[in-house]
């Protein structure tokens, strides 16, 4: 019997006796109550920050700006629509939309704040499909994949595609998945990011076509593998003007590289983790004492072992009483190989891809494993310092550019992220000029004619 067996119903397999029902409710509560509160704390800041604190969110409003006056029939941008399907997509229509409502700026912090919101849903329908103490395990998904680097960096569409991807896998496990919501969900993914397409793709290619023979799913599958085949050979032949960063060139020296990859996937890791120094212009927005940033960077380590101590505990527990099997690993062992080797700068236009396969691994995780409850609220509450520094820094963000106040650099370490942002790209949609995409933006539906 397959340890993924589509059930609604919730096992526990935590070792410790199961406690008063009553008790259990007032624990469980508390947990939905945290997650709230943090999810209600981070949309207050992406409403009040002088200044939306994330990274890219400005280049994806001004290219629905774009596509708007493309759609329109207005000629003579330095932009065009791509003529193949392309990640991405999605968002860059959602952030056209809202500019039809609302000033770009308003724009930026509502597409930001729904894509959080669609997020913690998805967490949230998750964790109750498969958890006991589902409001714990709710937070705990909410922060890691919500409230990860990727979203302070402002890569909105693999965030928004993450939150449908948990909403989608809930849905299998469920036992509700059907050939039409394979197909449909299947292409929503593609058009959202390739990402969270490429690990449904792998869940149901494993657990439903592989191990089920579910040939309708197979089936199912082949539209958006036709549309994904064709984006990836138009990138691999290197036309249609698909940006790339580049990795820094150089010799090449198999043990050192393989070092050089390795040594950071911890801190990689890591970044599940709560805090995050934010700059702009290269100073630290709130600025902290060295010591300061050592405890807080230790935090976000603690975190992270403890989280993969809670999984592997679990997961060794559901193989032994036999309510799971090895290979309902199969999907999440990909995922985590793929981290380990996954190229630090560039990997089809997606920077850090390791990072996002630990975030989809985590989410899968969640789906195969029953930590302890205790411990994840444990977890929790130990990081909510850490959630508040990076709240309250956020909400520290300048309106405009900060002078540099010393030539000193400042203390660097792993979690630091630049979050001065092309604030030019709001301006530019406000006056109704436009520039080409900068290197590296041109990933959604646009590209430079």
């Amino acid at each position: 019997m397959n340890g993924m067996a589509r059930t609604a119903e919730v096992i526990d397999s935590s070792p410790h006796r199961e406690p008063h029902p009553a008790a259990r409710g007032i624990f469980d509560v508390g947990g939905w109550l945290t997650g709230g509160l943090l999810l209600a704390a981070w949309l207050v800041t992406l409403v009040a920050a002088p200044t939306i604190p994330l990274q890219d969110v400005p280049e994806w409003i001004e290219q629905g700006s774009m596509l708007n006056r493309l759609v329109l029939g207005e000629t003579g941008l330095p932009v065009e629509i791509k003529p193949y399907p392309v990640p991405n997509t999605l968002i860059t229509v959602f952030a056209a939309l809202l500019l039809q409502l609302v000033p770009p700026e308003a724009a930026a912090r509502l597409l930001s704040g729904g894509v959080l919101c669609l997020v913690a849903l998805g967490a949230a329908v998750v964790a109750r499909v498969t958890h006991v103490a589902a409001g714990w395990i709710a937070t705990l998904l909410f922060a890691v994949v919500g409230l990860s680097t990727p979203f302070l960096y402002g890569y909105l569409a693999f965030c928004l595609g993450m939150g449908l991807l948990a909403l989608a896998l809930a849905q299998d496990c469920r036992g509700r998945i059907t050939t039409r919501r394979a197909l449909a969900w299947s292409l929503l993914l593609f058009f959202t990011h390739a990402m969270p397409f490429a690990i449904y793709w792998l869940w149901l290619a494993w657990n439903r076509v592989v191990l089920e023979r579910a040939w309708s799913v197979a089936a199912a599958l082949l539209p958006s593998t036709l549309l994904a085949s064709w984006y990836v050979g138009v990138a691999m032949l290197g036309v249609g003007g698909i940006a790339m960063a580049e990795e820094p060139q150089r010799e090449w020296y198999l043990l050192s590289d393989i070092w050089d990859r390795l040594r950071w996937k911890p801190f990689t890791a890591a970044g599940a983790g709560p805090w995050r120094e934010l700059r702009w212009n290269g100073e630290p927005i709130l600025p902290l004492p060295p010591l300061e940033i050592y405890w807080l960077v230790t935090t976000n380590l603690l975190f992270t072992v403890g989280l993969i101590v809670g999984i592997f505990t679990a997961l060794r527990d559901r193989l032994r009483s036999g309510q799971a099997a090895k290979r309902d690993l199969v999907p999440l062992l990909v995922l985590l190989l793929g981290f380990l080797v996954a190229p630090p700068v560039d990997f089809f236009g997606l920077i850090n891809v390791g990072e996002r396969l630990w975030i989809g691994a985590v989410l899968i995780a969640a789906l195969l494993a029953r930590p302890a409850p205790r411990l994840i609220a444990v977890l929790i509450l130990c990081a909510l310092p850490g959630h508040m520094v990076t709240i309250g820094t956020a909400l520290s963000m300048p309106a405009a550019a900060p002078t540099p106040a010393s030539k000193t650099p400042p203390l660097w370490h792993p979690f630091t992220i630049a979050v001065s942002g092309h604030f030019e790209a709001l301006r530019r949609v406000e006056s109704g000029t436009s520039a080409r995409i900068t290197p590296g933006y041109a990933t959604g539906p646009l590209r430079n004619r």
